[in-house]
């Protein structure tokens, strides 16, 4: 696909991230194998055109003459090579000679991006001369596998050699005889004049460790995909990068308050008390059909578990109808049962029970101006808050529609606080639009007996109007 290229680059798993220079772009830390393990064609081209597409999402169109293939391309002839004019832009210009590593899109065309590992022939180097070694042996159907194999570390990879691996086993993925390749001091593998296709690679693990997979091949795959084979191309190589890490297990299961299994909720959280990193801090896991969780991987340490313990929940979280609350129901951390977990230590049938869902109230209100009376095109908006922080319902806020007699009706859970903006929009001079904020009270719902009143005037300092041009 014509995103393959770019848009694999900005996925939320992706480690290894750092800003690209003057491009406003995110690139993922490749060396120069896994951008070939990951170009659909690889070649040195010269540039004889360039031209930019209209519209919008604006492209700079290539065309090229192969020079030289590596991967995938006709030994010679011109193609087209396509970039994004406005997103990570990969630029050449009429004339020049570039090493072009591409995808291919859905309708056969080539594309790069800045991210690609595309580059000018002058500063090919070292990549230029391994592919050309590779090219010219003259041995067909041979390729290498690298790979890593490291503790745990922050961010992941690269680490230390753990102590307890010594070795990969690497299968075949259309039979044959796996392959068994040793790690060196520093974790690494290498194994030379492996024959190309798909192979399974494993970690040999002792009891009570787990390992990731950061292959960047497997990245965007689901921890539980069956299929973790990579591909080692001809003449190319490959990289494969794993975490291991010590396996610590907390599960159980999550009821509501009458005992029913809570399923397929994204809410039960994990506190590590002692966090290396903040970021650690909370861990959040689904449960299964009969509300059945498990957390692994974790270091020895002291836990709790509970719901909304971040403090961070949206009205789409399957949690937002729940107050936080710590295991085994207390609503402040100092109730919480702590658990001690040893090294690949495995705690089991936990049952946390939540407590009774948050009530929902209807709450009804009147927008009026300085004189009492209704305010033409009068607007409102809400955002709320649990615990310490402030849930924005979208850039400006959530709508709430007002009748042309100023009234509103919002339904709200109790114990969250709702924020509550009235405003007009003015247009003045040309291009130019002035909200007026109302008072912007913080208000806790807690069934008031009274319609709520909120008056079109200047609010408080943190209430100024928004302006935009």
């Amino acid at each position: 696909m014509r995103t393959k290229l770019l848009l694999l680059f900005f996925t939320v798993a992706m480690p290894f991230l750092l800003a690209a220079e003057a491009q406003g772009c995110m690139c993922a830390r490749l060396s120069d194998c896994e951008l070939f393990a990951m170009a659909d064609a690889v070649f040195v081209g010269t540039v004889l055109d360039v031209r930019q597409t209209e519209g919008d999402f604006k492209e700079n169109i290539h065309k090229v003459q192969i020079d030289e293939v590596f991967w995938g391309e006709k030994d010679s002839g011109v193609v087209e090579v396509t970039s994004s004019a406005w997103a990570c832009p990969y630029r050449m210009e009429k004339g020049e000679s570039h090493l072009i590593f591409a995808g291919i899109d859905d309708s056969g065309d080539l594309y790069t991006s800045f991210c690609s590992g595309s580059r000018m022939v002058d500063s090919g180097g070292e990549v230029l001369k391994e592919l050309r070694e590779m090219k010219d042996s003259g041995v067909l159907g041979v390729a290498d596998l690298r790979g890593m194999v490291l503790e745990a570390a922050k961010p992941p990879l690269p680490g230390q050699k753990p102590e307890a691996v010594s070795f990969v086993l690497i299968v075949p993925d259309k039979g044959g005889d796996p392959i068994t390749a040793e790690l060196d001091s520093e974790g690494a593998f290498f194994v030379d004049g492996i024959k190309p296709g798909r192979y399974l690679i494993t970690p040999m693990l002792p009891p009570g460790y787990i390992y990731k997979d950061w292959t960047f091949q497997n990245i965007s795959k689901e921890d539980n995909d069956d299929d973790r084979t990579i591909e080692v191309r001809d003449h190319g190589c490959t990289v494969a990068k794993f975490e291991v890490k010590l396996n610590g297990r907390i599960s159980g299961r999550l009821v509501d308050s009458t005992g029913s299994p809570l399923a397929g909720i994204y809410g039960i959280d994990l506190m590590n008390l002692d966090p290396a990193e903040a970021d650690e801090a909370v861990v959040t896991v689904e449960t299964g059909q009969n509300g059945e969780f498990l957390f692994e991987g974790l270091g020895p340490g002291r836990y709790v578990l509970g719901v909304n313990l971040d403090d961070f929940i949206t009205e789409d979280s399957h949690t937002f109808t729940l107050p936080k609350f710590f295991y085994p129901g207390s609503r402040t951390l100092s109730g919480a049962s702590v658990i001690e977990l040893g090294k690949s230590a495995e705690v089991r049938d936990i049952v946390v029970q939540a407590l009774p869902k948050l009530r929902k109230r209807t709450v009804t209100g009147r927008i009026v101006g300085s004189d009492g009376k209704p305010v033409k095109g009068a607007k409102m908006r809400y955002h709320f808050r649990r615990g310490h922080r402030l849930i924005w319902g979208g850039l400006r806020g959530s709508s709430i529609e007002v009748s042309e007699q100023g009234y509103f009706s919002l339904e709200v859970y109790e114990d969250t606080e709702y924020i509550l903006s009235a405003y007009v929009d003015v247009v003045k001079r040309e291009r130019r639009e002035v909200k007026m904020s109302s008072e912007c009270s913080l208000v806790t719902f807690q069934a008031p007996e009274k319609p709520l009143t909120i008056k079109l005037e200047r609010g408080p300092e943190n209430c100024k109007p928004e302006e935009r041009n």
